[in-house]
């Protein structure tokens, strides 16, 4: 879904908000990824932040809601997870003279490999996704 905003965009982030950005989220992540899940969660912060340097494209807010769990399964220091969660986000993109402000929001079935570390916190090991049926864009 798209709406026109007649509003200014949102001024974007410079060099230093990047660089304060990107440390903070490298925290964030290697509190919740064990460092082979991390990797992949790092890939996708630069691209984020390569798609942030196009000055026709801001990115607003994105989150997660509703997870629903449908499986967890423990085997020693190893976890499965399954479930639906909801995924979200804003974002302003220009075109035609004109910023554009689009939320889309998609259900997606995933399932999460944890493991434990030696402090016994469990961390994501990797995960998949797909779009559960009638979420897809």
């Amino acid at each position: 879904m798209s709406s026109t905003a007649d509003v200014p965009a949102a001024p974007a982030p410079d060099d230093a908000v990047r660089a304060k950005q990107i440390a903070n989220a490298d925290t964030a992540i290697e509190s919740v990824f064990d460092a082979a899940g991390a990797v992949n969660e790092k890939k996708a912060l630069n691209n984020a932040i390569t798609m942030e340097r196009d000055p026709n494209f801001r990115a607003l807010a994105a989150g997660v809601s509703n997870i629903r769990y449908k499986d967890v399964e423990i085997s020693g220091s190893l976890a499965t997870v399954t479930g639906v969660v909801t995924v979200w986000s804003k974002t302003e993109t220009f075109n035609n003279g004109r910023w554009l402000i689009s939320s889309p929001s998609s259900d997606l079935e995933f399932q999460m490999t944890l493991a434990a570390d030696s402090s016994g916190h469990w961390k994501v090991h990797s995960y998949s996704w797909t779009f559960a049926p009638g979420s897809e864009p």
